[in-house]
Formats: structure tokens, C-alpha cells, sequence
């Protein structure tokens, strides 16, 4: 059984949460504290999976409670239910928080929040990659964007349009921004689904405070396995984003739509950047199994028990980016699928992945996919808008 820990200084939301969630009582034990202290005691007394916490309580706030709870119990998922807060309290808590959720919040919505990140986290391996992921504060970026992004920002003529593109070719820099832009705390009636609409959300003052005083990002360091680059990756995450968009409006989606192609198209790869970075020496060893295998997340499943996939999916759930997102980046090395006959963001970013192996010179099953789920009539099409831009995507 699933355990959660509410946390919140007013006895009547602590009331209101336990009426909201009364149905969930068969699968989810739950515990109601009324102070930060109270509740490192409980934590300390028994392990909880999530935390969800008011941020403005007296004596010990939100994220200080969450900056603990991070340091101490770096398995457990932390939440902060809250209103509008002062920004100091946000910049404190953005690195320590997985997700900021409004407050008062739709019932449905809360439980779908908590019930969509037990169900990805279900899918990882043992405990200790599932304590790897939740204490995960951002994704390194690429060196070399990394650093233009903060030459830019210290320059006196700043351009956000231009910290924009940047940020937009880095897939953790990308998620980062995005996780925090749609948080709770600034109350958007919709969500931002594309970098360039979140820094000019943002503005010049706060994107400054967030990367240069955070720091929201840090760059990717040497990974020291032979034969493995991260630029590498990078670049093909970039392509297949290019890729999935092209497709995306070839098939007259929405602009929402195409965003979400890419930047699933962007993130797909960033559980091999998690991997690389925090599990060196294992991950060495995967790879060195899938040098002589056809399918790399099946040596990581061997090894992890899960995949690079399910492991970016469920830190995308967690930090609350859109459910096409996460789907698509959690299951995009499985073949592609049409549910109900429909091109989902999934179908789209796996035809872009292996698109971009195909430019490569690389085998994909490309062709016997299209021809099982039934859209093998859209190949020829998705081959000739792609071709050109995938050709032309030359990171810089």
C-alpha cells in the first residue's frame, strides 16, 4: 500500500484533503500532519513515498521541510500544495520540489497527480534507482549550450530570444524551465508547452535569478566511458525533435500539438543522460552489452530492471510535464501503436527517432512497424518532410 504524508498548518484543509480523498482509502494509507516539525517526526518513524506540503506555514515552511525531507529520505516524491507564494520562497524551493500543484485543487486532479506517479514509478527497477530518480534536481545540460546561455544572460544586452533558442536545444535546460514555469505559484490558467513562451513569460529579471542565483541548470560533466558522448546524444535528441515536429505538422496538428512533438522528440533520450552521469560504472556496462545487442533498453532492463525510457517518464511525471510528454518519452523504444486508429505524440516521436537513424545509415524496423500499426501510407510522406530538415538540423 502506497503511504502518503499531507502537511499543512490549517486543521480544515487537512479535513478538506481527507474528505477529497476518502475513496482512495483501499489503496492509499494516508497521514495528516499540521507542522514541518510533526512531520520529520512521523518520516522518521516510518517511510512515506510522497510528502505533499502547504508552502507558507509558520516556524518551518514548505521548502525547508522539502530541502530535508530531499537530504533525508531521498526516495520520497515531494509535492508543495500551495497558492500564490512570494517569489524568495519559490527560488528556495524550485530544486527540492518535484511538483508545484495549485491550492485549492480539484480533487480528480490531485489524485491523478499522485496517481500517475505511483504508476510510472512502478515501472522503474529496485529502490535504488527509484531513490536515484526522486532525489534528481535537474537533467545536466550540454556543456557548450550551458555556458552560451550564462555568457548571454551576463551580457548588457541580453536577449531573451536568443536564450530562448539556446535553452530550447538542451533537453535539461528545457525541462527544467518548463517544470518550474508551470508550476502552481504563477497560476497559469493554461500550460506553457514551448521554451520560447516560457522565458518571454518569465522575463529577462526572473530567467536571470533562476539560472545565475539557483541555479536552475548545471552543465554535464566528462562521463569517462570510452566511445560514449553526451554531445552525441544530445544531437540526436535535437534531430528527432526537428523530425517530430515536421511530422506533426505534416499531419495538420495543432500548434499545442507540435509542440508537445517536440519537445518529447527533445527529452526522449535524457534517461541515458540520467544514467551516464549518476551510474557510471554500470551504465559502462550496458553499454558494453548492447555493443553486441540489438536493443540497448533491453540490456538496461537486464541490468536496472527498467529502461532509460521509464526512467525519464517518470521524472517528467513528477515534475509535472504534459501527459503526451511523458508517455511518449517513457515508451518510445517500444513499436509504434495507432490507439483507436489515432497519431498520438508517442507515435510520432518513435517514427522521428528511428527517421533519424535511418538518415544515419542505421537499420531501424521502421517499415514492419508502420506496416503492424497501420500507417505505412503516411511513410513515404514523413521520409520526404523530414528528409530536408533532418538534413539541415545542424546543432550549433
Amino acid at each position: 500500500m502506497k503511504r502518503i504524508l499531507f502537511v499543512d498548518d490549517e486543521a480544515n484543509v487537512l479535513d478538506g484533503l481527507r474528505r477529497m480523498l476518502r475513496s482512495k482509502r483501499g489503496d492509499w494509507e494516508m497521514e495528516f500532519s499540521e507542522s514541518g516539525a510533526a512531520a520529520l517526526v512521523l518520516l522518521e518513524q516510518t517511510p512515506y513515498d510522497v510528502v505533499v506540503s502547504d508552502m507558507k506555514m509558520p516556524g518551518m515552511d514548505g521548502a525547508e521541510l522539502l530541502k530535508i525531507v530531499q537530504e533525508k529520505h531521498p526516495h520520497t516524491v515531494r509535492i508543495i500544495l500551495s497558492g500564490h507564494s512570494e517569489k524568495e520562497a519559490l527560488l528556495r524551493s524550485v530544486r527540492c520540489t518535484h511538483q508545484f500543484v495549485s491550492k485549492p485543487c480539484d480533487a480528480d486532479f490531485l489524485r491523478g497527480t499522485l496517481e500517475r506517479a505511483f504508476a510510472l514509478r512502478d515501472r522503474l527497477g529496485g529502490s535504488s534507482v527509484r531513490e536515484l530518480v526522486a532525489k534528481l534536481e535537474a537533467i545536466p545540460a550540454v556543456p557548450s549550450l550551458y555556458r552560451r546561455v550564462m555568457t548571454e544572460l551576463e551580457s548588457p544586452n541580453c536577449s531573451l530570444r536568443l536564450i530562448g533558442d539556446l535553452i530550447e536545444k538542451d533537453a535539461g535546460m528545457s525541462s527544467s524551465l518548463l517544470k518550474l514555469v508551470n508550476s502552481a505559484y504563477f497560476g497559469l490558467p493554461s500550460r506553457i508547452s514551448s521554451v520560447q513562451g516560457a522565458v518571454s513569460f518569465l522575463g529577462v529579471e526572473t530567467v536571470t535569478a533562476l539560472i545565475l542565483g539557483v541555479p536552475l541548470f548545471h552543465e554535464c560533466g566528462d562521463v569517462g566511458i570510452p566511445g560514449y558522448s553526451v554531445e552525441a546524444v544530445w544531437q540526436r535528441s535535437v534531430m528527432a525533435a526537428a523530425g517530430s515536429k515536421a511530422i506533426a505538422q505534416s499531419e495538420r496538428l495543432d500548434k499545442r500539438d507540435c509542440d508537445d512533438a517536440f519537445l518529447a522528440g527533445l527529452l526522449h533520450n535524457i534517461g541515458q543522460i540520467v544514467l551516464v552521469t549518476s551510474l557510471r560504472g554500470q551504465y559502462a556496462k550496458v553499454l558494453q552489452k548492447a555493443a553486441s545487442a540489438t536493443s540497448l533498453s533491453a540490456c538496461e532492463r537486464e541490468v536496472f530492471g527498467t529502461t532509460h525510457g521509464e526512467i525519464a517518464g517518470y521524472l517528467l511525471g513528477l515534475w509535472g510535464l504534459p501527459d503526451p510528454v511523458v508517455e511518449a518519452v517513457a515508451f518510445h523504444d517500444e513499436p509504434l501503436t495507432t490507439p483507436n486508429g489515432q497519431l498520438t505524440t508517442r507515435t510520432i516521436v518513435r517514427a522521428a527517432a528511428l527517421l533519424v537513424r535511418e538518415q544515419a545509415g542505421q537499420p531501424t524496423p521502421l517499415d514492419a512497424e508502420a506496416e503492424a500499426a497501420g500507417v505505412s501510407a503516411h511513410l513515404d510522406g514523413w521520409r520526404r518532410c523530414t528528409a530536408e530538415i533532418l538534413q539541415a538540423e545542424v546543432p550549433s
